[in-house]
């Protein structure tokens, strides 16, 4: 995902990417190997790695235009921790932002923060049988919420 957002980019620009690069979560997940897909693709120089939890992002307030989790949020245990993941990333988002939650469960839960945190232009839908996680009882939802201006 971070690096279809990077060649979206125009001539500036960057997209960060943020990960505990655990093997746990993803096989093969490692800093060094997200480094060299970047450089294949041709946008190593559009990319910047964190090593960091998303429920604690180290940015400022009001940073980016986009925000993506994809397939991640779902992997915090408890219910109050992945809250405080889709707080972190509105936090961080500029007024007129947009955040794309992209997951396999907790549709609900993700669309209730939004909620809360008055996004407007919410939004949810399915990806289809492409986003299917075993068979259609574990469909992919994505889920887009906007930050006021």
């Amino acid at each position: 995902v971070l690096i279809m957002a990077a060649k979206q980019l125009g001539k500036e620009g960057q997209a960060v990417g943020v990960d505990l690069w655990r093997k746990v979560d993803q096989s093969g997940n490692d800093i060094k190997a997200t480094e060299k897909n970047a450089e294949i693709e041709n946008v190593a120089d559009k990319i910047v790695l964190h090593t960091a939890d998303m429920m604690d992002l180290p940015f400022q307030d009001n940073t980016y235009d986009y925000v993506f989790s994809s397939l991640a949020i779902h992997n915090i245990k408890d219910k109050q921790g992945r809250e405080k993941a889709v707080r972190e990333a509105f936090r961080v988002l500029k007024p007129g932002g947009t955040l794309v939650i992209v997951d396999i469960v907790r549709r609900k839960e993700y669309l209730n923060i939004l909620k809360d945190l008055s996004a407007a232009n919410i939004s949810h839908t399915l990806a289809g049988w492409k986003g299917w996680w075993t068979g259609p009882w574990m469909p992919t939802h994505i889920i887009v919420g906007k930050k006021s201006k």
